[in-house]
């Protein structure tokens, strides 16, 4: 559910020879957690996604933002020198976990007997 959304950052990526724009992906995580929570139906993932929306509009504004993310040499890489990557990991990973416990932990039997 969460590959579809990022389909206009696999294309950047594509026409831009591997390089995405930091504000892309900011802006794509912005506009999945506000998605997301939306639908959420927990406060507690409500407010997570409130805060990642906040954080990913917030710090777009930090100017060496702008730059084009280049694709590091390693996975560390991808995981220690683009907080904007790390903000569109957080909210998909917010997203597992709430479908996680609304799938498995927390059944609800919407079938109600008359």
């Amino acid at each position: 559910m969460i590959v579809i959304p990022l389909f206009p950052l696999f294309v950047e990526a594509m026409k831009n020879r591997g390089s995405i724009r930091g504000e892309s992906v900011l802006l794509t995580g912005a506009v999945l957690a506000a998605t997301f929570g939306f639908t959420s139906e927990g406060n507690l993932f409500r407010a997570a996604y409130m805060l990642l929306f906040l954080a990913s509009v917030g710090y777009d504004f930090h100017p060496d933002i702008n730059r084009a993310l280049p694709a590091p040499a390693g996975v560390l890489g991808w995981i220690f020198d683009h907080p904007a990557i790390d903000l569109l990991t957080l909210v998909g990973l917010v997203d597992a976990m709430e479908r996680f416990i609304w799938h498995h932990c927390c059944p609800v039997n919407l079938k109600r007997s008359v």
